[in-house]
Parts: C-alpha cells; sequence; structure tokens
C-alpha cells in the first residue's frame, strides 16, 4: 500500500516543485503546472479515501495529503507573489535565483515534516 500511495504524491509534488524551474515570464504556465498537481492530488485523496475507514481523527496519509497540499499552495503562493514582476528582465533573473532557494526550502521543510509524520505514526504504533 505505502509504495501505492506514497509514490503519487511524490511525484505530484515534485511535479509541484517544477513551478520553480519555469521561467518567471511565463506566469500561466507556472501557474496552470501548480493548480495541475493540485486537483490530480485531490483526484488522488478522493479515489484513495475510498478504501479507507471512515474515522473522526485524521489518520497518517490525511496529514501526508495536508503537507502536500500545504506544499503546493506555498508554491502557487510565490508564484502569485512574483508574477508581477515577471515581466521585467531585469527581475527575473533575481525571482529565478530566489526561486532556488524557495524550492530547496520547501523541499527540505516537505521532507522533514513527513519524516515527523512517519515518525510519530510508528512512536504510537
Amino acid at each position: 500500500m505505502s509504495i501505492k500511495t506514497f509514490v503519487p504524491i511524490g511525484l505530484i509534488v515534485v511535479c509541484s516543485a517544477l513551478v520553480f524551474f519555469v521561467r518567471p515570464h511565463y506566469v500561466e504556465g507556472r501557474i496552470g503546472l501548480g493548480i495541475t498537481a493540485l486537483l490530480t492530488l485531490v483526484a488522488l485523496q478522493l479515489t484513495s479515501g475510498t478504501s479507507l475507514p471512515d474515522v473522526d481523527y485524521l489518520m497518517m496519509i490525511d496529514k501526508v495529503y495536508l503537507l502536500a497540499y500545504l506544499f503546493i499552495i506555498v508554491s502557487l503562493t510565490r508564484v502569485v507573489a512574483t508574477s508581477w514582476h515577471g515581466t521585467d528582465p531585469n527581475a527575473e533573473a533575481a525571482i529565478s535565483r530566489a526561486d532556488r532557494i524557495w524550492v530547496a526550502i520547501l523541499i527540505t521543510a516537505y521532507l522533514a515534516a513527513n519524516a515527523i509524520v512517519a515518525w510519530l505514526a510508528l512512536r504510537v504504533a
């Protein structure tokens, strides 16, 4: 189950991280990539949720999905925040450099948060 669940979530997060590698000039493409990742994650969660029991608390997989949603939302927020600079050729290089830093920080935080969620789930079990 873990490969069928966690690998697709990881791939969606990686695809969402690609918004940081698209030139800032292409705002529509960057936003489209992030929205597509978001919709794909929603569809994956809806289809995988049908085989899980209905409980009143958050399971580990719910927390992993929430972290993926947070990653995508922060990525989209960064794209929107820099979108009004995207047509300025002088700002494009600075935005691209800052985006590389953002993606490194976000991926590190995402992986660390998932490790904490997994550790806490294994500690309780």
